[in-house]
């Protein structure tokens, strides 16, 4: 199952609204965007459940940094946030109010070990 944009309406990072564990399997880090598995997320979330393909936005610019093969498997975490229209994703999010926002990413050279 992909989740893509439900429903927005406030809320926090737990319940309706979760904070997800993601690792990344594909990214367009020219578009600032990635395509994820859910690997965690809040307890009691409805929204997305283990395993769940996400599309993510970069809404900083600042994580999806370098060649796009280079981001494969990284973890990270993110959020759905409401963002300014300056701050939408090219592509995927194009007017879209409500993406998976990534929160945090694991470094490049993180090695779990």
């Amino acid at each position: 199952m992909v989740v893509r944009n439900p429903s927005c309406g406030g809320g926090g990072g737990g319940g309706e609204y979760p904070i997800v564990l993601f690792q990344i399997t594909e990214a367009d880090c020219a578009n600032r965007v990635a395509t994820a598995t859910v690997v965690g997320f809040s307890c009691n979330s409805s929204v997305a459940v283990l395993g769940d393909t996400i599309e993510l936005c970069d809404t900083l610019g600042c994580f999806l940094i370098g060649p796009d093969q280079d981001q494969t498997n990284r973890y990270g975490y993110a959020h759905q946030m409401t963002v300014s229209g300056s701050l939408t994703c090219s592509g995927i999010y194009d007017g879209d109010t409500c993406p998976w926002t990534i929160l945090g990413l694991c470094p490049l050279d993180f090695n779990c070990v």
